[in-house]
């Protein structure tokens, strides 16, 4: 069978266990596929998934440089200051 259209004479042959062997095998084939589509989207937000993602994200910027040191209350308002020009 494998996804292809049986002939009616061949259809009556077919036993129960071999339907049931190929409804496993694309059983098999759906959850690859659900799979592969899962893994190329984003995981949830707030999800572990995404929480370890966000992680290394903000590993690789620190590592990069890509922060601002705040030292005091003056550099805070500075810095939130200069944000609201944008």
């Amino acid at each position: 069978m494998n996804g292809n259209t049986v002939p009616a004479s061949k259809a009556r042959t077919l036993t129960a266990e071999d339907l049931y062997s190929e409804l496993k095998l694309m059983r098999n084939q759906l959850d690859k596929l659900i799979d592969k589509v899962l893994s190329t989207m984003p995981p949830k937000y707030g999800s572990d998934a995404w929480w370890e993602e966000q992680e290394q994200k903000s590993r690789e910027d620190y590592a990069a440089g890509k922060y601002v040191t705040l030292k005091d209350k003056n550099d805070i308002d500075k810095y939130f200051a200069k944000l609201h020009k944008r």
